[in-house]
C-alpha cells in the first residue's frame, strides 16, 4: 500500500510539472521591431542615396515569431507592433548607411525617388521560434540601382540565437534585432562596394 501511494504521488508530481511546463506560453503577444547600427564600413565619399521601404512578401505580414511550450507545441504567435517588417529593414539599412557616411533619403517606394542611387528590396522571412532557446531569422533580397541600372541584386540571410532564460519580450526583440544585424553585416559592405564602383 505504501508503494502505491508513493507511485501515485510521483505520477501526480510529474503531471503537475508537465501542466506547469505547458501552461505558461499561451496568448499572442506583440513586440517592437528595433535596431542598433553596428557597421564599421565607411564610404569614401558622402554620396546621396535613396532607400525605399522594402516589400513584405511573407504570407502573414503581422506574425514575426512563435512561442512553443516545453513539449514543442506552438501555443502563441508574436506580432509586430508599430511598423511593418519592410519599413523596419529599410530603416535599419538607412541607419547603417548614414553611419557609413552616406546622405540617406528614405522614400515610401522606388517610384518616388529622385536620387541617382536607389536601394530597394523585399523581405521574405522575419521569424523567430521560442522554446528552450530563441532562434531568429531575417531573409531579404536587396537591389541597388545607379541611374536605373542594377548594380547589385542579392539575397541575404541573417540568423541569431539566444538562450531563453526569462522568456521576456526584450529577449524576443533582441533575437530579431541580432538576426537583422547579422544580415546587414553581410550586406552593407557589398552595397558600399556596388555604389562606389
Amino acid at each position: 500500500m505504501k508503494r502505491c501511494i508513493t507511485m501515485l504521488i510521483a505520477m501526480l508530481s510529474l503531471v503537475g510539472l508537465l501542466a506547469l511546463n505547458t501552461g505558461c506560453a499561451f496568448g499572442n503577444r506583440s513586440i517592437a521591431l528595433t535596431y542598433e547600427p553596428i557597421t564599421s564600413s565607411r564610404s569614401s565619399s558622402a554620396e546621396t542615396v535613396a532607400v525605399s521601404d522594402f516589400d513584405d512578401v511573407r504570407d502573414d505580414k503581422e506574425i514575426v515569431g512563435e512561442i512553443r511550450n516545453g513539449m514543442g507545441f506552438k501555443t502563441a504567435d508574436v506580432l509586430a507592433k508599430d511598423q511593418s517588417a519592410g519599413a523596419w529593414l529599410a530603416s535599419a539599412l538607412a541607419e547603417e548607411l548614414t553611419v557609413a557616411g552616406f546622405v540617406v533619403n528614405k522614400v515610401q517606394d522606388s517610384a518616388s525617388s529622385r536620387e541617382a542611387i536607389l536601394i530597394s528590396g523585399s523581405v521574405s522571412e522575419v521569424n523567430f521560434t521560442m522554446s528552450i532557446s530563441l532562434k531568429g531569422t531575417v531573409r531579404a533580397s536587396i537591389q541597388v540601382a545607379k541611374h536605373h541600372v542594377p548594380v547589385l541584386n542579392k539575397q541575404y540571410v541573417g540568423e541569431a540565437s539566444l538562450i531563453n532564460w526569462a522568456a521576456t519580450i526584450r529577449s524576443q526583440e533582441a533575437v530579431l534585432r541580432e538576426a537583422l544585424q547579422d544580415l546587414l553585416k553581410q550586406a552593407v559592405p557589398e552595397i558600399i562596394q556596388a555604389i562606389q564602383e
